[in-house]
Parts: structure tokens; C-alpha cells; sequence
């Protein structure tokens, strides 16, 4: 309906020095994820660190590692939401 607002509003974007700048792939991503989590995170994340931290219902496992594209960003995290595990925080490392 209104075709110029998108691209308005995109180009705006780029003008924002708050908007953080897009990730360069491959990119290393720490993602924080309730409970301890036993899994080989090699299939996603070939360079995968895990960390587990705290007990019961305070545990927490820690993954960073190098994920090659959004593809594969977008795929490691449909993954970790169809296990119906609890993901905490991402950040880009």
C-alpha cells in the first residue's frame, strides 16, 4: 500500500548509530542455555567449548563456537527450540 515507507525506513536504518552493524560470517556466538545440556554440539559447532555451571534448577551449559552463515545460525537455533531447550542468552563474541 504504502511501497516508499519500507525502503524509507530501511535506508534509515543504516543512518542510526545505535543499530549495531550486520555480522560478518563466520561469526563465534556464545549461547547460554538453562540446564546442563549433554549433547555433541560438533554437528552444528565444529570448534564447540562447552561449560557446565551451577546444580538443579540453577544449572546452566555455556556453547560458543563458529557458526559459518545464517543459514546455519538460523538452523542451530530451530534446533535448540524444537528440543524445547530453555535458550538464556546469545551473544556474538
Amino acid at each position: 500500500m504504502f511501497p516508499s515507507a519500507g525502503r524509507h525506513i530501511l535506508q534509515g536504518m543504516d543512518d542510526d548509530p545505535h543499530t549495531p552493524p550486520l555480522a560478518e560470517f563466520p561469526v563465534r556466538y556464545c549461547l547460554r542455555m538453562q540446564g546442563h545440556i549433554t549433547f555433541d554440539w560438533s554437528d552444528w559447532l565444529p570448534d564447540a567449548e562447552v561449560r557446565f555451571e551451577g546444580e538443579g534448577v540453577h544449572s546452566s551449559t555455556t556453547v560458543i563456537g563458529t557458526v559459518r552463515d545464517q543459514a546455519a545460525l538460523s538452523g542451530l537455533l530451530s534446533f535448540i527450540r524444537n528440543m524445547g531447550i530453555w535458550l538464556v542468552s546469545i551473544q556474538m563474541e
